[in-house]
């Protein structure tokens, strides 16, 4: 059976864009999104941020309806007035993540930054009782 010229053309186009996610755009992606660890212990609902070059003074943390959001923000700056060099360079950070499990919300959070690494601790609340509602 012989294919349908018109929609052969119609179609090979799509095939033939450059691969969307080329192996430096899958690593930056996955990189981005795999630089948090979330984790629990007995205590806290932990989260740990790496963000190196950063200075403590230069990270906001928020922190409402379960949603966390951490900016970060440094700026580098070099001048060699011998070469007539100049250079300035911006770099910042954002960060959205909704906290799983069950916090205590009477509870503020704690917040540490130590070696590059922001560690901010949850502590832990009792779990919700799942209620049953019964028809009438």
């Amino acid at each position: 059976m012989a294919k349908n010229p018109l929609t052969r053309s119609f179609f090979d186009p799509f095939f033939r864009f450059p691969q969307l996610f080329e192996e430096d755009f899958k690593e930056k992606f996955y990189q981005e999104m795999t630089d948090i660890s979330i984790y629990e212990d007995d205590q806290f609902i932990c989260v740990e941020v790496p963000l190196a070059g950063f200075k403590k003074e230069n990270i906001d943390i928020s922190f409402e309806n379960g949603l966390l959001w951490i900016k970060a923000e440094k700026t580098q700056e070099d001048n060699d007035k011998e070469r007539k060099y100049y250079c300035k360079s911006i770099s910042s950070y954002s960060r959205r993540i909704t906290i799983p499990g069950h916090y205590d919300e009477s509870k503020d959070p704690q917040a540490s930054f130590e070696n590059g690494i922001l560690l901010i601790q949850f502590p832990k609340g009792n779990k919700h009782q799942t209620k049953k509602i019964s028809l009438k």
